[in-house]
């Protein structure tokens, strides 16, 4: 807890002197696109540096979201609602890659109860982790969806046994054990540009939420790899 309160404050004030680079940088590539007396080197020069900017700004941003801790905001929400607002959100995203995004539920009754803006972030960060996977395969298949189960292994999470389950699966080359068994830490990555801090930030909302963020191999084809949030219902 006080290497993350430690962690927050020097991002919080490495976020200052950032704030005036990328004003400073702006106001360059203003002048570098309008004056004819710079050079091509120079305009390339700044270019690099405006992306780099953004990029630390993006990791920045992350840190702090990954290390402070929200308060929940409990609703009680339908999840054929839930499911299909995420749907308008990344379906652009999912034809433009060419990938099939398709959102089962249960039953349009069915609800849960949880912080909707949090899980939103949890889910979003799932199914657009998923379309990546799925754009590397032939098949190009994510599959979203949710149920209400009853069984005694969820009772760690649920002494009733009955969880709110989303899954979310996708046709993708699959992950091996050594890569899974790192998934879910800070920082870790297997995407050249990545931060590492989606699927970390994903896992410790879960956990706010006194559940579980999993993943296993698929066992119906044409998915090879599933998600799984399983929140006490």
């Amino acid at each position: 807890a006080a290497i993350g309160e430690s962690v927050a404050t020097l991002v919080h004030e490495i976020r200052n002197p950032l704030n005036g680079i990328a004003m400073n940088i702006y106001m360059l590539e203003n002048s570098a696109n309008t004056d004819k007396h710079w050079a091509e080197e120079e305009r390339e020069s700044i270019h690099l540096i405006s992306r780099e900017a953004k990029r630390l700004e993006s990791l920045v941003k992350n840190v702090l979201t990954y290390a402070r801790n929200v308060e929940l905001r409990y609703e009680r929400v339908i999840l054929s609602d839930f499911l299909e607002e995420l749907e308008e959100l990344l379906i652009f995203q999912a034809e433009q890659r060419d990938v099939t995004l398709k959102v089962l539920i249960q039953h349009d009754k069915l609800t849960g109860r949880f912080d909707p803006d949090q899980m939103k972030q949890v889910m979003l960060n799932l199914v657009q982790n998923a379309i990546e996977a799925a754009e590397q395969s032939d098949q190009r298949a994510v599959q979203v969806q949710a149920n209400l189960r009853v069984d005694a292994s969820w009772r760690p999470i649920s002494s009733s046994g009955r969880v709110i389950l989303f899954e979310v699966a996708n046709s993708g080359t699959g992950i091996s054990e050594e890569v899974r068994s790192h998934l879910f830490r800070p920082f870790f990555t297997t995407k050249p540009q990545g931060l590492g801090l989606g699927l970390a930030t994903s896992a410790k909302i879960v956990r706010q939420h006194h559940g579980i963020l999993d993943i296993r191999k698929a066992d119906q084809p044409p998915f090879t790899t599933v998600f799984t949030v399983a929140l006490p219902a």
